[in-house]
């Protein structure tokens, strides 16, 4: 699965949502997504328009809302997969794809999916992630954190086997306590199979669950300080220095928020030290 696309047909809407159909926040999306495209007429994607809506509805709300929408016909689905074989769907109102627009909003779709593409090479996803991890160490270290292993799932004796993931950094503080790291340098979400399975790593290990990501919703960071750990969010996807033009263009293109960052920002500092300075 490519960074800039999360499946929510896999998403356990049973669990969450036994009945999305009467959730005022999901009735809200839809009117807030019917209000949206009265005044667009080019197609949007899916991961872009969750982002673009976060700060008020989680991303899995905001997709059952499109597909609910989909659905109702009031907008048009084009389902398209990269040149890396992952799925990217776009939406646009129905009414005008129907005007005699569709070779102009296929030009339109093509010419994002190119974007979609370079910012989804592996090369490039790996710079992007290897960045971030990056700033994360550096500012682990700046708050008396040693860093004692990476890509691990083992620690002070005790390994984790359940199943195959690790965590990308365990360190231990000069106070005592130890954490488990977990950096996701993405516009979606870390999925919430992931997210559970990384929190009951931290619990076998006895490590608090650190998060480092872009942005989650308040029912993960609730879940990871209930663990102990913190959830530290950046809002930003985090570019290096060199790769200002890319982020210019994303920024134009999607109006998503990616920013060239060469060091995290200091209210993000801020937020995790007042979170060391309580541990015990």
């Amino acid at each position: 699965m490519e960074d800039n696309y999360y499946n929510y047909d896999d998403f356990d809407y049973e669990k969450y949502y036994p009945d999305f159909s009467s959730d005022p926040a999901f009735v809200a999306c839809r009117d807030s997504l019917i209000r949206f495209f009265r005044r667009k007429q080019t197609p949007f994607y899916l991961t872009q328009l969750e982002v673009l809506l976060e700060k008020q509805y989680f991303h899995w709300i905001t997709y059952r809302a499109i597909t609910s929408l989909v659905s109702d016909g009031y907008l048009k689905e084009y389902r398209l997969t990269t040149k890396y074989g992952s799925p990217v769907i776009f939406v646009v109102r129905s009414s005008s794809a129907n005007e005699g627009r569709e070779k102009l909003i296929s030009t339109h779709i093509k010419s994002k999916i190119k974007l979609i593409e370079s910012i989804s090479d592996p090369h490039f996803t790996n710079i992007i992630g290897k960045h971030l991890q990056f700033l994360v160490k550096a500012e682990l270290r700046a708050n008396g954190f040693t860093i004692t292993s990476w890509d691990s799932n083992e620690f002070q004796g005790r390994k984790w086997t359940k199943t195959g993931h690790d965590l990308d950094f365990i360190a231990t503080h000069q106070r005592g306590f130890a954490i488990g790291v977990e950096v996701k340098n993405t516009l979606p979400y870390i999925p919430k199979a992931e997210f559970d399975v990384k929190l009951e790593m931290c619990k076998y290990l006895r490590l608090k669950p650190i998060f480092a990501v872009r942005w989650m919703p308040k029912s993960y960071i609730y879940e990871a300080y209930k663990n102990g750990g913190f959830g530290w969010l950046f809002e930003y996807q985090a570019y290096p220095i060199g790769f200002d033009a890319m982020c210019r263009k994303v920024n134009k293109s999607f109006g998503v928020p990616v920013k060239v960052m060469p060091e995290l920002a200091p209210d993000a500092q801020a937020r995790f030290s007042n979170w060391v300075k309580k541990q015990k």
